[in-house]
């Protein structure tokens, strides 16, 4: 499904590239909620099927809504252009309750009948207690599906960042948005994407603003 960006006039000037375990454990989350679509990540999921299977990521999945919002504070912008899983989720685990509660309600909003639901219902009326569990569903994730893999990962992501860098430098912030999105022009306050929601990031570096 085309995804459509819009940009603010002031977002393009804080648009940077970083490497963001946290991202990439909360994207391989995302995927297993629907593997039938990731048929690139076959041979991975094979490989980790039964470590998968062992983790109960229901918590994370009620806040990954098919089509809507994801909590900003569960998985916010790196805070560097290489942090550590423990630097990130440290920041998670410091979130605001009273925010936190905000941005799940809107997320929540996103999937009918998850604002009713039990799970939901503890965590509106203990937020603190919400960010503890779910930030402990993430670490639990890290360490069984990302860590193991991660230096390997690391290096591929960091190569990424180079290349972008190395082609901002080159041609410019335009030039590089139309590569990202398979060619396609964008308006002033806009770019599209043809990447599809909810799929996993898998190697890619990112950008940031």
């Amino acid at each position: 499904m085309p995804s459509r960006l819009h940009f603010g006039e002031d977002d393009f000037l804080r648009c940077r590239f970083a490497v963001s375990p946290l991202w990439e454990t909360q994207e391989v989350v995302r995927m297993l909620k629907r593997p039938e679509r990731q048929g690139y990540h076959a041979h991975w999921l094979r490989r980790m099927g039964r470590v998968a299977a062992g983790l109960d990521l229901t918590a994370l999945w009620l806040l990954m809504p098919r089509r809507g919002h994801c909590p900003d504070w569960l998985c916010p912008p790196p805070i560097g252009p290489a942090a550590t899983f423990e630097e990130e989720i440290a920041a998670v685990r410091a979130s605001d309750p009273a925010a936190a509660r905000a941005d799940t309600v809107m997320s929540l909003a996103d999937t009918p009948g998850a604002l009713d639901s039990p799970q939901a219902r503890k965590w509106l009326q203990d937020p603190v207690r919400m960010i503890e569990e779910l930030s402990d569903a993430m670490e639990e994730a890290w360490r069984a599906l990302i860590a193991p893999d991660w230096p390997r990962l690391r290096t591929l992501l960091e190569a990424d960042v180079t290349f972008h860098s190395r082609r901002l430098a080159e041609v410019g912030s335009a030039d590089c948005c139309r590569r990202s999105t398979g060619g396609s022009a964008g308006r002033p306050g806009r770019s599209p994407s043809s990447s599809r929601a909810g799929t996993s990031g898998g190697s890619a570096g990112r950008a940031w603003s």
